[in-house]
């Protein structure tokens, strides 16, 4: 098991932290994803991470885009606790789960949790922008 990184912004401690790591544990890609090139990428992945720390009242309250991202390519995400606005998205009895975790308290059950998940049943999701495009383009003509 390995955590990918992908991201634009990250401050220089971090990334000498992230360059510091076993790179079989930890591997970082110093350029982020574009949106296009999301869904081929996230099918070799099992976990999508929001990594948003609740740091002002827009990030706590809100329900973050990656969270949909990852939803729409079938990937069980897990969410900060802090993050209220994915309170209505958390799912533990089908696919994709959204789990919400302590990130400063992960241990290893998490592994068999996330193994276990594989035997839920597959939720249709409906985080696609085609589906909420056509009534908004009806309701603008």
């Amino acid at each position: 098991m390995s955590l990918d990184i992908y991201a634009y912004n990250v401050s220089q401690e971090v990334q000498q932290f992230l360059e510091g790591q076993d790179e079989e544990v930890i591997r970082y890609f110093k350029a982020g994803v574009n949106y296009i090139d999301i869904p081929n990428i996230a099918q070799s992945f099992d976990i999508g991470l929001v990594l948003y720390n609740g740091h002002n009242l827009n990030y706590i309250y809100n329900a973050p885009n990656k969270l949909f991202e990852y939803l729409a390519c079938g990937l069980n995400v897990w969410v900060p606790e802090e993050l209220a606005g994915c309170r209505p998205y958390l799912n533990s009895q089908n696919r994709p789960q959204v789990l919400s975790l302590n990130y400063n308290e992960l241990d290893s059950s998490l592994i068999s949790t996330h193994l276990a998940s594989l035997e839920l049943p597959l939720m249709n999701t409906t985080y696609y922008c085609n589906q909420e495009l056509q009534p908004l383009i009806q309701a603008l003509s």
